[in-house]
């Protein structure tokens, strides 16, 4: 997940979905705040959970108020906080914050 520094930032980079990072095609969403979330989150690794177990393709929900958190998905392995930073800047989408989830 990432934070953007504002709501049009985040709707740059919505706009990029599809767009190839390090050889895949990149997923990104908006991502509306759940109850009891905490950003930035206390700890930089959040494992488990996750979306695993889905299945079909689902239709991305219309965009919250204010929304400047995004989900990014089928990213390689190799990316880094810094590799989603240089992608987003291509489109002078300013990236405020990331959080890594893991899968076991």
């Amino acid at each position: 997940f990432i934070e953007m520094e504002n709501s049009v930032s985040a709707a740059a980079a919505v706009a990029m979905a599809g767009e190839k990072l390090i050889g895949r095609a990149v997923k990104i969403n908006f991502a509306p705040a759940r109850e009891g979330d905490v950003w930035p989150p206390v700890k930089k690794v959040v494992s488990g959970g996750g979306q695993a177990g889905g299945s079909g393709v689902k239709a991305m929900s219309a965009k919250p108020d204010n929304c400047v958190k995004l989900f990014i998905g089928n990213l390689s392995y190799d990316i880094d906080d810094e590799g989603i930073t240089k992608f987003f800047a291509n489109v002078e989408a300013e990236v405020k914050a990331v959080r890594w989830l893991h899968h076991k």
